[in-house]
């Protein structure tokens, strides 16, 4: 009877563990591949994510993070979505606009390249997914040209040169994600100064303390500071569903060992 009450705590403690650990791994490679765990946007765009909420990233924002007790990088990004044509080939393509340099530290992205080189500076060239790669029949030094619908209504139009193809491991999101230096996608899209979206990398794990902070810090009228927890409440939905059917094991678990 001892020797079966050991087994059974001993199974459901490496279960609960082993559960819990590979969680933690899906989730920090989930936030940490593109989102961060923490995000600031203008006051309502999550719920309306168009270049028109885009807000001025100036110095005060900078010297927030650099205030801030523990080591936060920012992830300055202006997102919106383009038509991407080569020849008689169109695709939809998620268009990021971002810092190389910060993107790299915070996603990995430089190591995800399978094809060509990673741009490190404006005027390098852009990197897109391989499946857009394959679907537009394009390689490294062809020319993508993009359309668009700029800031308030502008014009986006332009053509760019394919300096490496990157592979996410995601099929969907192979097929449509593209990246070009910020000051490139501000031009295109007409809105120079401006991004939609600040990835936070809090460092050394304080996303809470962190968002907090932002929150006393920031204006909140003005800006929205979003958790991880907020921005992809169905990553914790689907750990929470796989808890309870885990607590369901050891019901029955204990009860066989109960009858015993």
């Amino acid at each position: 009877t001892l020797a079966s009450i050991v087994f059974a705590v001993m199974l459901s403690t490496f279960m609960e563990s082993l559960q819990k650990g590979a969680w933690n791994h899906m989730i920090d490679n989930v936030v940490s591949s593109y989102y961060g765990y923490v995000q600031i946007h203008s006051k309502g765009y999550w719920d309306d994510q168009v270049i028109d909420r885009a807000f001025m990233f100036d110095d005060s924002l900078g010297r927030v993070a650099a205030d801030l007790p523990s080591a936060v990088s920012l992830v300055p990004r202006l997102e919106s979505f383009a038509l991407g044509a080569s020849a008689n080939r169109t695709r939809a393509v998620m268009l990021v606009g971002t810092d190389p340099a910060a993107e790299d530290a915070l996603t990995g992205l430089s190591g995800k390249v399978i094809e060509g080189k990673y741009p490190r500076n404006a005027g390098e060239g852009m990197l897109i997914g391989d499946g857009l790669a394959r679907q537009l029949d394009l390689g490294v030094g062809d020319t993508i040209v993009l359309i668009s619908q700029g800031f308030r209504g502008v014009n986006a139009a332009g053509k760019y040169a394919i300096s490496g193809i990157v592979s996410l491991g995601s099929p969907e999101l192979d097929k449509m994600m593209a990246w070009m230096s910020l000051p490139e996608a501000q031009w295109f899209f007409g809105a120079e100064g401006r991004v939609t979206s600040l990835a936070v990398d809090p460092g050394g794990g304080h996303a809470k303390q962190v968002t907090k902070l932002l929150r006393t810090t920031l204006d909140t009228s003005q800006y929205e500071i979003m958790s991880w927890e907020e921005l992809l409440p169905e990553l914790l939905e689907a750990r929470a569903l796989d808890s309870a059917g885990n607590y369901i094991v050891y019901f029955i678990l204990y009860l066989i060992i109960a009858f015993g």
